[in-house]
This record gives C-alpha cells, structure tokens and sequence, in this order.
C-alpha cells in the first residue's frame, strides 16, 4: 500500500513538472507570497477595525497630582485623582462614524483597484510568454520550412540568390534566439510578480470575443469600477465631513469626577459637568467650513475627470479586441491558406525558371508576417480584455 501510494505521488508531481501550472494557480500563489497583495490585505484588516470603533467616545481623561501647603505633613491628603470625559452632540457621533465608514470604504476600493492592477500584470505577463513561445514555434515552423527550400534548390541557386536567401535564414534564426531570450526574461518577471519559483506556466490562449456593447460597458465601469467608487466614497466622506464643520457650532457636554482623601467620605468627592457652547461664529471656525466645501466641490471635479479618464481606456481596449478579432478572422478564413499556397506556386515557378528568389522570398515572409499577425492578434485581444477587466474590477 505505502509503495502505491509513493508511486501516486510521484505521478502527481511528474504532471506538475510537464504541464506546469496555469495561470489561476498563479494568482492564488502571488496572493499568499506577493508583498503588495499581502500589504493590501492587511491594510484592508485595519480600516475595518478603524470603522468599528468609530462610534465609540473618546478616550476618557486621567489625571493624578500630589500637593498643597501640608504635602508632606499628610502626603495621604494631598494626593488628588480626577477623571474626565467628553461627551460630543450626538449627532456628531452618528457623523463620524459615517466619515470612518466612508473613509474605510474608500481606502477598500482604492486597495482593491491597486491589487487588480497587480493581479493584471500577473495576467499579462503570462500572456506575454505565451506570445513569445507562439513566436519561437512559427520561426521554428519557417527555419525549417527555408531549410528544406534552401536543400532543394541549392545547386540551382546563384551566387546572388545564395546571398538573399541566407541572409533571410539568418533573420529567422536570430529572430527564434531573440523570443528564447525574451522568455526566459519575461519567466523570471513572471517570478518576480508572483515572488516564487515557477517551473513551468501552462497557458491555451483564444481569440477574445466582447459580447458587451460600449454602453453596457460604460455602465458597468460607473458601477463597478473599483477606482472610480472609492473617489465616490471619498466624495461621501467629505460630504459627511462638510456636515460635521458645520457642527462645531453645536454643543459638547464633559463629565468629570475629582476625588481626594478628606476627614469626611461627602468632602472626598465631587461631580461636575461643563458645556461647550459657542456663543458667536469665529474666523477660524468659518475657514473650516469654507475649505471642507472647497475640498468637496474639487473631489467633484476630479471624479468627472477619473471617469472620463477610465471610459476612454475601455473604449480604446474595446476597439483593440475588436481590430484584433477582425484581422484574426481575415487572415484565418482566407489569407493564410493563400498565402501557404503562394509559396508552394512560388517554389515551383522558381524551379521552373518563371520567378526569381525574391519572389519566393517574398512568399515565405508574406506567410510568416500573417502567422505571426496571428499570434499578435490573440495575444492584443486577450491583454485588452484583461484590461477591461481590471478597469471594472472583475479580476
């Protein structure tokens, strides 16, 4: 039984180490090991906590002193403790709790908007290395492909023909180095974001198609965006806090009990009670009021402007996909087939004397570029709609 279950084991991290992982167990390792993610999470724990305690009263006030003429005669009789605390106008507590919830919700949306970003370079990233693996292999596809072409007709090749054809096989092979290094430079970025050891990433990208039209996509930004509602909240927050510069005209009440040792138990204690009530408006008290609504009136300003701002990137990633989605379509329904064909007539004309090798040439390239436009096209359409994504927070 133990020698089964070994061999199970082994099986198991056998197909770990082929298929390596894709790209949602990334995410979920980068949450528990990126330093960002793991700093925003904890930041997040705190707010809440902040916006829990924000009804409670202030923290009561202690004092403790030792004197008088017959400190050292009685040092017992000149000790004096007294405790106080403020009790503000209710409604003012009801307004700062508000303010700490609007200001926990704010600094949420705000996080939540800084881990997507995280979470799409994860994403684009990987694509990339997609993108450059897609690459390596249609240079594979076209070294081979020339190589076979360049055997066939290299007796026939003139000195000249012999010159351009490989100089267009030195291309293809610098071009196929270029992507390998590339991608063990985007492994290692990939690494970097995840803040782990990665064996291997196993991605299948698509084609990505938007069945949303650019108004509900303009909807869902206004209400989702994770960015745009935490500027709302802020907005809410100081709208509460324009209230509040209001009501320091209000009245506050404190409480207070003072205790020394005295002869008699009813001379030992005493109870007191003050209010705070501001008789006439003061400069000091009008300039706050003043710059809280000026502060609420810019935060207006600028949540037109951050939304504006966000509509026109998913508008521009919106049309991308669509581009994208057109061009993969043309070259895969009629293009590439015509393509692959020309070369096939090109190397048989040239065989036969009717084109020279830069028409054959010429052929080989036109196939590679819409391969390779392929590739582009999938790759374009997938970071765009991660964008989206992002923007809209749904990642």
């Amino acid at each position: 039984m133990q020698t089964e279950i070994r061999i199970l084991f082994l099986l198991l991290c056998l197909v770990s180490f082929v298929y390596g992982e894709d790209i949602q167990e990334l995410i979920e390792k980068a949450k528990k090991n990126n330093p960002q993610i793991k700093k925003i999470e904890k930041e997040l724990k705190i707010q809440k906590k902040k916006a829990k305690v924000s009804k409670k009263l202030f923290n009561p006030s202690v004092s403790l002193s030792f004197g008088g003429e017959d400190a050292f005669k009685e040092p017992a009789k000149a000790i004096t403790l007294k405790a106080s605390q403020k009790i503000p106008y209710l409604k003012k507590l009801d307004i700062i709790q508000k303010i700490e919830e609007k200001g926990y919700e704010e600094k949420y949306y705000y996080l939540l908007s800084k881990k997507n970003e995280i979470i799409q370079e994860i994403y684009q990233s990987a694509f990339k290395l997609w993108f450059l693996r897609e690459k390596i292999k249609i240079y594979e596809e076209y070294i081979k492909l020339t190589e076979q072409i360049k055997k066939q007709f290299e007796n026939k090749f003139s000195y000249g023909d012999r010159l351009k054809f490989y100089i267009m096989l030195e291309n293809f092979y610098k071009e196929k180095q270029t992507a390998l290094l590339d991608e063990k430079i985007e492994l290692s970025n990939l690494e970097k974001l995840i803040n782990d050891n990665i064996k291997d990433v196993k991605i299948d990208l698509q084609i990505k198609k938007t069945s949303l039209d650019t108004d509900e996509l303009i909807l869902q930004l206004k209400e989702k965006s994770p960015l745009l509602l935490s500027y709302k909240k802020k907005l809410e927050k100081l709208s509460e806090s324009y209230k509040l510069s209001k009501m320091i005209y209000y009245p506050d009440l404190s409480l207070s009990i003072k205790t020394s040792p005295e002869d008699n138990l009813e001379d030992s204690f005493s109870i007191s009670m003050g209010v705070n009530l501001p008789i006439w408006k003061t400069i000091r008290q009008e300039k706050i009021v003043l710059e809280t609504k000026l502060k609420k009136v810019s935060i207006e300003e600028e949540i037109r402007y951050v939304e504006n701002l966000l509509k026109f990137q998913i508008l521009s990633s919106y049309y991308k996909i669509k581009k994208s989605e057109y061009i993969y379509n043309i070259i895969n329904s009629s293009l590439k087939e015509k393509y692959k064909m020309n070369i096939k007539v090109s190397t048989e004309e040239f065989e036969r004397g009717i084109r020279d090798i830069s028409d054959l040439i010429l052929a080989i390239k036109d196939s590679l570029n819409a391969d390779l436009e392929v590739a582009t096209a999938i790759y374009t359409s997938n970071i765009e709609y991660i964008r989206i994504k992002s923007i809209i927070g749904e990642l």
